[in-house]
């Protein structure tokens, strides 16, 4: 029978030291195998263990799903699987005793990512919403849809709005549309484009006109629409041929021409003006017309509705200007 062995206090804390050694070593191998072990694993299943770090308001999968990817089911089980050491009563509370380190493997706290090339599968693609039929492409097979006709509804009554009660005669449906204020406007800036002109060296001496001299100048612009002269002097002459009483009547020909020669529908001082800004943006190629054309414009609006087809005819006044549009 074996003699039994007596050990000192020294010898007691020498063996337990050495035990603890060994114990430690035992786990910081444990704790590399298991790493090695999880990051071969991630490399089989071709995630990157540094990089591939999921959200952190993303639920962490449960331990059999940790390397599952949605391209097949979650892998078996194998032998590498890093199990944790199980401490001993006796191992624990010498640790604690001495304060030295646990022995179960701590929690790994690196995150799992996909590498660069790879993409993630765990956000599903934005899916568009679906395209409505104005959106989507129509082919020639489809018939066209003509849109909604629109609705005439006029303020009022298409046609003449003059008083049908009343007899016009042709001069007072006339002065509807050149009014006294029209004349006057044409009276006013024809005078003093004679007055300009007759600074500048006119050598005709002009007398201002007034509103009834204007009615009978137009008169014979009207009557001369309708003659057709060769010349206009030819209504003025005396012999067999172009003996026409009218036109003699109502103002001679030598004042019919000083008017002519004098006419203007616009201020010649706004005139001067707009001319300053020819060629820019600001400039306005019918200034010279505006005044009549506007004032007979609200005539017309005032005294006829359209109806809804209308037919717009050619000017019945012969010209020579031409305007092109580059």
């Amino acid at each position: 029978m074996e003699k039994k062995r007596r050990f000192t206090v020294s010898d007691v804390h020498d063996e337990l030291f050495r035990l603890s050694d060994e114990e430690g070593e035992s786990d910081d191998g444990s704790m590399a195998a298991s790493m090695d072990s999880a990051e071969q694993d991630a490399f089989e299943f071709g995630i990157d263990a540094v990089l591939d770090v999921p959200e952190e308001n993303s639920p962490s999968p449960p331990p059999s799903e940790r390397f599952h990817t949605s391209s097949g089911p979650p892998p078996e089980p194998s032998a590498s699987t890093p199990c944790q050491s199980v401490n001993t009563p006796h191992t624990s509370g010498l640790r604690s005793h001495r304060g030295s380190r646990s022995t179960s493997p701590p929690q790994a706290k690196k995150k799992l990512s996909t590498p660069k090339g790879a993409k993630r599968s765990r956000r599903a693609p934005a899916i568009p919403p679906p395209a409505t039929l104005e959106d989507r492409w129509h082919d020639a097979s489809e018939e066209d849809e003509q849109p909604p006709p629109l609705q005439f509804r006029p303020r009022r009554a298409p046609g003449v709005q003059l008083d049908f009660q009343k007899d016009y005669s042709p001069s007072e449906v006339f002065q509807l549309f050149f009014s006294q204020e029209v004349l006057l406007t044409l009276c006013n800036n024809t005078n003093k484009y004679a007055a300009k002109r007759t600074e500048k060296g006119l050598k005709r001496q002009w007398t201002d006109i007034n509103a009834d001299e204007m009615l009978r100048f137009i008169s014979i612009v009207i009557y001369l629409g309708l003659m057709k002269p060769s010349a206009i002097r030819d209504l003025w002459r005396k012999d067999h041929l172009h003996s026409l009483p009218f036109p003699p009547s109502v103002m001679t020909g030598k004042r019919y021409e000083a008017i002519s020669a004098n006419l203007h529908m616009s201020d010649p001082a706004a005139d001067a003006i707009n001319d300053q800004l020819r060629g820019q943006p600001a400039y306005d190629c019918l200034f010279r017309l505006k005044p009549l054309m506007e004032q007979i414009l609200t005539a017309c609006q005032a005294h006829y509705q359209p109806h809804q087809n209308i037919a717009v005819d050619e000017r019945m006044v012969a010209t020579n200007n031409h305007r092109t549009k580059k």
